[in-house]
């Protein structure tokens, strides 16, 4: 049996490897390999690439198959009659049994589509909130044609989204409430919940170890967030805005920044503010130790994003004892105490959060404790038996649908 996974993710081939810029390493390919023989993986190309900062995707009974014609969104459109016929290709070449198409992406909604027309079984994986993604894909100045355009647009995916879900007989969801309610699956689909972030069984050393680091006196403290510098929605302003409000009120600080990215926006809004020699831009870093590593130096993790599924940075952070203040923004409340959430874009709010735990070690390490337990539901044992459970109800449809 074979299964076409599908997303809009973004692989580089070099020397007939697949690389993947960080979000599908080789090891999530083993979670439909539990089921099926083999993954023929359909994706889109990555042109401009650094190997050093790309993690290994290939492995053995994995097929990539990219297509290189579709650059922006409206490509998907232009060269609708092509990308039909593209995947039917595909599907025919690699005897395709079933899919996977992972949501939001325009790749995922073709091959649906596709395969409503030849009655091939297909399950959706349901990862972000597409309406959010639009709304805050730029933020430029309202009178801004494009960014205008884009907004527009947002409702309408947003309702296409829901039909695609809704038609689907087998959906599994990252979140435990945000997607489904935004996202409701029909009252006879198999429905599941399974985040996309696996961690290893951090043992209690790490949470030790990190407490240990806040009580110390520092000279200076580090604030980290992780994601591409690029992506206005992580909302760097937000943090930038924040922390320019109280900058006289704590000692001093830097903000590390991870992630792909020039990072120009905000440069230009450090500069606006005085903070420029307050950031410092670390750059992509390997998803694994490079980043646990960096996470263990950490005072103070922040994500106060506009846009999102279930952050797999703040798990990671969260795993490895951060204390950590976070946006209302989907599955975020789902991680993080009340008292560490603010509404989406309140600065001011985040400021004061921010000046809360600085000032008090034991609300610091108490943070670090709550997070660390709660960062262990997303042990990777405890997420792959749902996960398998779900693909499994998933696998024996499809064999009843051939026979």
């Amino acid at each position: 049996m074979k299964v076409l996974f599908v997303h809009d993710h973004r692989f580089a081939c070099i020397d007939n490897d697949y690389y993947s810029p960080g979000g599908l390493p080789k090891t999530v390919w083993s979670r439909y390999l539990n089921c099926f023989e083999e993954v023929i993986v359909l994706g889109r190309t990555l042109r401009e690439y650094n190997k050093e900062k790309l993690t290994i995707s290939s492995r053995e009974k994995v097929t990539f198959e990219l297509l290189d014609y579709l650059e922006t969104p409206t490509n998907t459109y232009r060269y609708k009659y092509r990308l039909k016929q593209d995947i039917k290709k595909i599907i025919v070449e690699h005897k395709i049994n079933a899919v996977i198409a992972r949501l939001p992406s325009d790749l995922g909604y073709a091959v649906i589509d596709v395969c409503k027309e030849i009655v091939l079984p297909y399950a959706i994986e349901v990862v972000a909130c597409t309406y959010d993604a639009i709304a805050n894909y730029q933020f430029t100045p309202w009178y801004n044609y494009r960014n205008l355009a884009t907004k527009i647009l947002a409702p309408f995916a947003y309702r296409k989204m829901q039909n695609y879900v809704k038609s689907a007989n087998h959906v599994i969801y990252v979140t435990k409430s945000f997607l489904q309610n935004r996202y409701p699956a029909s009252c006879s689909a198999i429905v599941s919940y399974a985040s996309n972030v696996e961690l290893p069984n951090f043992e209690e050393d790490v949470l030790n170890k990190h407490i240990s680091l806040l009580e110390e006196e520092q000279k200076e403290l580090r604030f980290g967030m992780i994601g591409n510098v690029d992506v206005l929605y992580k909302g760097y302003d937000i943090t930038l805005e924040a922390l320019a409000l109280i900058r006289d009120e704590i000692p001093h600080f830097k903000l590390y920044l991870v992630g792909a990215g020039k990072g120009d926006t905000v440069k230009n809004i450090a500069e606006k503010l005085g903070l420029t020699d307050n950031i410092v831009f670390v750059g992509k870093l390997q998803s694994g130790s490079q980043v646990f590593h960096f996470l263990d130096k950490l005072d103070l993790y922040l994500h106060p994003s506009r846009q999102e599924g279930l952050p797999r940075s703040l798990v990671e952070a969260m795993g490895r004892g951060c204390p950590c203040l976070g946006s209302k923004t989907a599955g975020i409340p789902e991680l993080l105490p009340v008292e560490f959430l603010h509404d989406t874009g309140d600065y001011k709010k985040l400021s004061k959060q921010i000046l809360n735990l600085i000032n008090s070690k034991e609300k610091q390490i108490n943070a670090a404790r709550v997070n660390f337990k709660k960062a262990k539901e997303y042990n990777i044992t405890i997420l792959a038996e749902r996960r398998n459970a779900f693909l499994n109800s998933f696998y024996k449809s499809v064999i009843e649908t051939s026979r």
